[in-house]
């Protein structure tokens, strides 16, 4: 996939995750890549925006703090950034949202303060999740994860393709050119998921330890949107391509910009 165009210059990426401006206190205790354990590898949301920003590298990265160094995030925090970011497009500027975390239960609160986002024009990218997500689960059952399942309610039009204000991330396999098996529903014996409404490559390298999942997915988008707004009107309409061997965003958005 041909790499992108633009740098995001004038765009601001607000990454609510774990990380602050100043720190990333979050480690997680062993993951498993590959039949290889990688033990206490730390970060996630410097992760996510040091993604965004390959992508997108003129945009400017303002972190967020919504969840703990464990990772258990506030749904009252999340809802103060996002407030916090309307306010501040209100005032001018452009600006995109990454959310790479998500929960089962739809909090209205979120859904309001989504909405007060979508009204000032900022789109919000949410991770899909991950299929540890459905952990548990018999065929049949339903695995929610919210936003990324609002993504439907924020499209532009009744349009088929639309563009939405809240994009809905799964990640891509650059190795199998398709759907990547960590997705939410993917392996899960019959569970019931939404579709997501984009797809992205989610596998990454940083320091020697491997990032994958929705959550780093995400962040590419973010940064693919940094770039299209920082020369484009308005939010690109971004299809869900699901099809072994296709490539999962337009190249006509990816390279949009000189």
């Amino acid at each position: 996939m041909a790499g992108p165009t633009g740098s995001g210059k004038g765009v601001t990426i607000h990454v609510l995750d774990t990380a602050s401006n100043a720190d990333d206190p979050f480690v997680i205790e062993s993951v498993n890549y590959y039949n290889t354990v990688y033990h206490n590898r730390p970060y996630h949301g410097s992760i996510a925006g040091q993604v965004a920003q390959v992508v997108s590298p003129g945009a400017t990265l303002n972190y967020r703090q919504v969840c703990d160094k464990n990772g258990d995030c506030s749904t009252l925090n999340t809802v103060k950034a996002l407030c916090a970011v309307a306010e501040e497009a209100r005032k001018g500027g452009r600006h995109v949202v990454n959310l790479s975390a998500g929960g089962a239960y739809p909090a209205l609160g979120l859904l309001w303060a989504l909405r007060e986002g979508a009204a000032t024009g900022v789109p919000t990218v949410a991770s899909y999740g991950n299929r540890d997500d459905c952990a548990g689960l018999v065929p049949g059952d339903r695995c929610n994860h919210f936003p990324a399942d609002w993504s439907g309610r924020f499209a532009l039009s009744a349009a088929p393709q639309a563009p939405t204000l809240l994009l809905s991330v799964a990640g891509w396999d650059i190795g199998t050119l398709q759907m990547a098996t960590y997705n939410r529903g993917m392996l899960g014996g019959g569970v019931i998921t939404p579709p997501p409404s984009v797809q992205a490559p989610g596998e990454f390298w940083f320091g020697g330890l491997p990032y994958f999942g929705s959550s780093f997915a995400a962040p590419v988008v973010s940064g693919v949107l940094a770039n299209w707004m920082a020369c484009q009107p308005g939010v690109p309409f971004l299809p869900f391509v699901n099809t072994p061997g296709q490539l999962p965003l337009p190249q006509s958005v990816v390279r949009a910009c000189p």
